[in-house]
């Protein structure tokens, strides 16, 4: 038996999660359009007028309307329950969806707040004049009916707003759907080819090493003990097997090396933290790991974050030669955000074949991958990927 159902209640369970429900669903679609209002009052503007003013002045307009367009798409997805898509929009798409929230979003605004204040006014301040003497009792029930009428009014308004602004992006900002079905078909299609690329990429690499290092060690290994077998002098012998049991062990740290590249087992055993934290270890820089992940993310999201961290620090090592590494890795909202930063040289190529690589794989996965790397650096890798 429920708590709601229990003896000496009179609530039931139903009713209760049904109120629960729908005052949060309330709740939601007013911090909603009260968000959107205030975005459309005070940040639209500037990024129109950014964009309409001089050429000078136009990089800067496209950056603002880059920046308020996401962060309107987040403010539908968390409060209204829309999935806007993620795809770029044009410029002067961008640029009429925000003119158009420009008028609905202050005037949802404005209706809003004058409604919520009738309300409050008619509801909240009667109640304190009756106890004080100051009104008459005859035009309370007028006051609370005027209140009433004005909060369901206002109701209207926020719901009606709500509906309005998941339109308006359904529309202007993610398109029709048959053309987003077909490019998305596309994009489908060409992640796979990009995948199976990636692969084959990765096991060409994972051949070089095998062949030009470990093949070789073993090469060296299997000289150096047929040079102490055929030897007569007791004491060169023991010398040359001295050297081969250190590289024996040197060949096994090296097989260690390339069983990681090839899979990480530590990350089906322990997790994705345990498994950077692992990486860094075996690293020989000063390395910075933050992880604020808070839950566990899908197996194969937990490979394509770990890969691409590996593939940038390998990079920051190898290639831009930085002295301190610094890796993020949290959540925002549902997708998984890394970041790996290096104070190296920069310049690095988002087209190359290891990072083209890896935004292939995290395209399959609907991840995308952000290489900010100027000449003279610092570099900064960036993931956004579903937790899935």
């Amino acid at each position: 038996m429920s708590r709601a159902e229990e003896p000496g209640r009179t609530t039931p369970a139903w009713l209760a999660s049904l109120t629960r429900d729908a005052v949060g669903g309330a709740a939601r679609a007013t911090v909603g359009v009260v968000l959107g209002g205030v975005l459309a009052v005070a940040v639209v503007p500037v990024a129109v007028g950014a964009l309409l003013a001089a050429p000078v002045s136009r990089a800067v307009g496209r950056r603002w309307l880059r920046v308020v367009v996401t962060a309107d798409r987040r403010r539908l997805r968390r409060w209204h329950g829309h999935a806007s898509g993620e795809a770029p929009v044009g410029d002067r798409a961008a640029a009429g969806y925000l003119a158009v929230r420009v008028v609905t979003g202050t005037a949802a605004l404005v209706l809003v707040v004058i409604g919520g204040a009738v309300a409050a006014g008619y509801l909240l301040v009667p109640p304190v004049l009756l106890a004080r003497g100051d009104v008459p009792a005859a035009t309370f029930a007028p006051s609370v009916g005027v209140g009433v009428v004005a909060l369901l009014l206002t109701a209207q308004v926020i719901a009606a707003s709500a509906a309005l602004d998941r339109r308006l992006a359904a529309r202007l900002l993610d398109g029709d759907p048959t053309a987003m079905l077909r490019r998305r078909v596309r994009e489908l299609a060409a992640s796979r080819a990009d995948v199976v690329a990636a692969v084959d990429d990765e096991r060409r690499r994972i051949g070089r090493d095998l062949h030009d290092g470990v093949q070789q060690r073993v090469v060296a290994l299997a000289m150096l003990l047929g040079r102490a077998q055929h030897t007569t002098d007791a004491e060169q012998a023991g010398g040359l097997h001295q050297q081969a049991h250190r590289d024996a062990r040197a060949l096994i740290g090296e097989l260690r090396e390339v069983a990681w590249r090839v899979y990480p087992t530590e990350l089906d055993e322990a997790g994705l933290d345990a498994a950077l934290e692992s990486l860094v270890d075996r690293v020989p820089h000063a390395i910075s790991l933050r992880n604020d992940l808070v839950r566990t993310p899908a197996r194969g999201v937990a490979l394509a974050v770990y890969y691409t961290i590996s593939e940038a620090v390998t990079n920051a090592v190898k290639h831009a030669h930085a002295e301190a590494i610094t890796v993020e890795v949290g959540e925002d909202g549902d997708t998984l955000v890394a970041r790996v930063r290096d104070d190296g040289r920069g310049g690095a190529d988002p087209a190359g074949s290891g990072l083209a690589g890896l935004a292939g794989r995290l395209a399959a996965l609907d991840g995308r991958l952000v290489v900010d790397s100027p000449v003279g650096g610092p570099t900064v890798v960036a993931v956004e990927i579903p937790c899935g």
